[in-house]
């Protein structure tokens, strides 16, 4: 059983997948895009010889996924795709919501026998990915 509290009310919430209780408080009702010093996430599209490259510039958490996922998988799904670079330079806040796009796009890519790069990853996400183990996996320096 997992205990935690919300951050608003400071309740105590038993076995929930979020820290919320579910009753409205000031945490909720101010709780949306960017809540927290983030900012919504923008999606740039480049082709580097030959090769796309995505830059993402933002948030990358649970209020920002929905409005990069489909993007980053159309260009994941393309048949010519065979590498993808996503630079992560721009991105100032990250969580599990960002990790779980990633590894939804490195499925995508691996099962056609492509590469996917993470590149120029900011301390932020850096953090996020070795938090979340995923270093091998992106081909990140642990620690």
């Amino acid at each position: 059983m997992r205990v935690a509290f919300c951050e608003g009310t400071g309740r105590a919430i038993v076995s929930m997948p979020t820290l919320s209780c579910r009753r409205p408080c000031f945490f909720e009702k101010n709780r949306g895009p960017g809540f927290g010093g983030g900012k919504n996430v923008e999606f740039r599209l480049k082709e580097i010889q030959g090769k796309p490259l995505v830059e993402v510039d933002g948030s990358l958490d649970r209020d920002s996924v929905l409005q990069i996922r489909k993007p980053l998988l159309k260009v994941a799904r393309r048949k010519e795709v065979r590498e993808l670079t996503i630079d992560l330079s721009q991105v100032s806040r990250m969580d599990t919501s960002g990790i779980a796009v990633l590894v939804e796009v490195l499925r995508v890519i691996s099962a056609k026998g492509g590469k996917l790069r993470l590149a120029n990853v900011s301390e932020t996400a850096s953090r996020m990915i070795h938090l979340a183990g995923m270093e091998k996996a992106f081909d990140q320096p642990a620690g």
